[in-house]
């Protein structure tokens, strides 16, 4: 790598460091312990030394500068207690240039950095837990470090790694090592496999073909970071309140599409020396500098579909990054829509500059052409928000040039928004569906419409059957009512001369009655006149017989 790089690139991880106290107060911390070159200890009495050995005996509330080699801290389950995470430049334990430290069983807490290496190698950081710092482990430009069983939770960042070159990412970091609960997947010369789907951090180092799908990364440094990895699918995944959300470095030809990369700290997805990726259909909002950032000769890139909004910089493009197609993004509401430092060939066409405060900034070279702005006729150019016009003939483009700067300009601006045929293709068949879905409502409906036709044709039969019914119905009813009135008059005819008989039979009666009193009057009379004869002659009769005996 050249030397221009290197030191554009250490440029830029100084321009990161600094970029994690963005926003606090540049106070220092209120004191420091160090472990000198020589061994000593000065600053504090609550390390113990035993040879190559030193043993927190309490809590301190101070930062640690390691100075010596070859040696271990260990943190007995002891706090490291900070100033505070917004106090600039405060580390928990400071490893610059330092080879061979262990440092393990610390709570580490409240400082901007919890544990900050700088071009040191062959550490072993483990069992330590750091919380409400600013950044919790961090590896600048280091290399060979081992990791594990670090619990990094509520920090701002809770990992990070940076670095120019690729030994600088050639650490041994297991998944015992929990960012938020979530284990660490940092995974070097790996090829072929898809991440794990609890990661709450991700690195590929010198891998191909890695699927990295549907995951949550949050509270990093990098929520995503690739180096030296080809041919890799990062997909629909959720980037949100990290540094960068997807750190791409000297890597190439990896699909970067769905992702939601949103309220970042820094860039949404940054490319370094990083050629021919496809960065596609992505939602890049709100990301605090740049949306999408190309440096360092990050050329043959294709960056479309994506919807860039309300970030800084929508896309910026810097370092000699050239040949890169930048076509059919909503780049709107952004600072600037696209940044561009130098010529560089770029093909910027398709695009929607809507409500950017400025839609292009281009810096050096007044005269000089930076991209080309259109794609010809009849394609067309972009569509700009503040294009004022017209379009006599009708064709969609307009009659007069949008010009960004002196010789940059777009000949054929737009006069309505971009669709890409891949999204007017998803609305074509999304159109389509839902209009066979209409028409096959209506052939239901037409259906349910016969049937219902049908039934009332039916009902009308039934109707006009049930009053032919009802008619005759009526009929007898009338012939009915007449028969009643028939048999009424017979019936009170009849009713009329049995009264006269019974009336003669009852006459007849009273007349046989009076008759048969009569005689059972008289028949009394001869039995009472029977009965005193009887008793007359009886009584004669003994009278007599009674004397005869005397």
């Amino acid at each position: 790598m050249s030397r221009k790089l290197v030191l554009l690139m250490t440029l830029t991880l100084l321009i990161g460091i600094l970029g994690v106290a963005v926003q606090v107060h540049k106070v220092e911390a209120t004191a420091t312990i160090y472990i000198r070159a020589d061994g000593t200890v000065e600053g504090t009495d609550k390390i113990q030394r035993d040879d190559d050995v030193y043993t927190l005996t309490d809590n301190i509330n101070d930062s640690v500068v390691v100075e010596r080699d070859d040696i271990v801290v260990d943190g007995a389950g002891y706090t490291l207690q900070g100033p505070g995470a917004l106090v600039y430049g405060s580390k928990g334990i400071d490893l610059t240039g330092r080879s061979n430290v262990t440092i393990k069983n610390m709570e580490i807490e409240a400082f901007e950095f919890g544990i900050f290496l700088w071009e040191s190698s062959n550490n072993s950081i483990s069992g330590n837990t750091l919380t409400n710092n600013g950044g919790g482990i961090y590896l600048w430009q280091s290399s060979k470090n081992t990791l594990s069983s670090n619990v990094m939770n509520d920090n701002k960042h809770n990992f990070g790694v940076a670095g120019g070159e690729l030994h600088h990412y050639l650490h041994n970091v297991d998944i015992s090592n929990l960012v938020d609960g979530n284990p660490v997947y940092y995974w070097l010369n790996q090829h072929g496999a898809e991440i794990p789907s609890d990661a709450g951090y991700v690195a590929l180092v010198n891998s191909t073909e890695i699927t990295v799908k549907d995951l949550t990364l949050s509270n990093n440094r990098e929520g995503l970071l690739l180096v030296i990895t080809q041919n890799s699918h990062i997909a629909n995944n959720t980037l949100t309140n990290n540094g960068y959300g997807i750190v791409l470095c000297q890597s190439s030809s990896n699909s970067i599409s769905g992702n939601n990369i949103t309220t970042n700290n820094w860039h949404g997805i940054s490319l370094t020396n990083s050629p021919s990726n496809n960065i596609f259909g992505n939602s890049i909002t709100a990301n605090n500098l740049h949306g999408i950032h190309l440096e360092f000769s990050s050329n043959y890139n294709s960056i479309s579909g994506n919807n860039i909004k309300n970030n800084d910089y929508g896309v910026f493009s810097w370092a000699s990054s050239s040949y890169n197609s930048i076509s059919g993004n909503n780049i709107k509401n952004n600072f600037i829509g696209i940044f561009l430092t130098e010529p560089s060939n770029n093909s910027i066409y398709h695009n929607n500059f809507i409500y950017n405060l400025g839609h292009v900034n281009i810096r050096l070279g007044y005269n000089i052409s930076y991209a080309n702005w259109d794609d010809g006729y009849p394609s067309g150019g972009n569509y700009w928000s503040d294009y004022n016009g017209t379009d006599t003939n009708g064709d969609g483009i307009g009659d007069t040039p949008y010009v960004i700067l002196s010789v940059n300009r777009d000949n054929y601006p737009l006069m309505a928004p971009y669709i890409p045929p891949a999204q007017m293709r998803v609305l074509y068949y999304d159109l389509l569906g839902k209009f066979n879905q209409l028409l096959s409502r209506h052939n239901l409906l037409n259906q349910t419409c016969q049937g219902l036709l049908g039934n009332i044709t039916n009902l009308q039969d039934q109707n006009d059957s049930l009053n032919s019914t009802c008619s005759i119905l009526q009929t007898s009813i009338d012939n009915l009512q007449d028969q009643n009135d028939s048999l009424n008059s017979t019936l009170q005819i009849w009713v009329d001369k049995l009264q006269g008989q019974i009336d003669f039979l009852n006459s007849t009666l009273t007349s046989g009655q009076e008759a048969i009193t009569n005689e059972l009057s008289t028949i009394r009379n001869l039995m009472y006149l029977f009965t005193a004869t009887t008793v007359i002659l009886i009584a004669t009769t003994f009278y007599f017989a009674k004397r005869k005996s005397r």
